[in-house]
């Protein structure tokens, strides 16, 4: 099996993973799993939380869970596709606005305003593996938006039809 890194163990249980599946892992690979059967309640707690709420001992569980589990390879697989369509995405973005407008970038809320300015003209290819991840926590794989990215349209305004006279 390829290494799994700590950032991809986030991404997986944050934005792959269902909660049966959270459920699944922590049921049968979490390292604790043997102390589930006198409190069942606990399971739930563990896979109702995101993993920027979790503690250091948790963190480091998860990632031996998503080590020690068989469907690992297919939730990294699914966390590849996310990324590229963040990156379709973010490049998309980048070619529809202008070059000397960093507005858009800083609109997205989703990063420092100085590291937006720097990087508003980058392809994703070119971008720093920290505002990757930024991009790629911040992606909404449902919508195929990063967070902040309606405020890039406005609001939605109402058609003649949806007016109620």
């Amino acid at each position: 099996m390829s290494e799994l890194s700590m950032f991809e163990a986030i991404l997986i249980w944050d934005k792959v993973m269902s909660y049966k599946d959270r459920r699944d892992l922590v049921k049968n690979n979490w390292s604790i799993a043997s102390t589930f059967r006198d409190h069942p309640d606990s399971v739930e707690a563990i896979v109702e939380t995101p993993a920027e709420q979790m503690s250091d001992i948790d963190m480091e569980k998860l990632h031996k869970a998503l080590i020690l589990s068989e469907r690992t390879m297919y939730l990294k697989k699914q966390l590849a596709k996310i990324d590229k369509k963040a990156e379709k995405q973010w490049n998309k973005l980048r070619k529809m606005y202008n070059k000397n407008d960093e507005t858009w970038v800083r609109d997205l809320d989703i990063m420092p305003k100085h590291w937006a300015i720097a990087v508003q003209n980058c392809d994703y290819d070119q971008l720093s593996f920290t505002i990757k991840h930024l991009l790629r926590a911040s992606y909404d794989n449902n919508t195929n938006r990063f967070a902040g990215q309606h405020m890039l349209y406005g609001p939605k305004l109402k058609t003649m039809s949806e007016i109620e006279v």
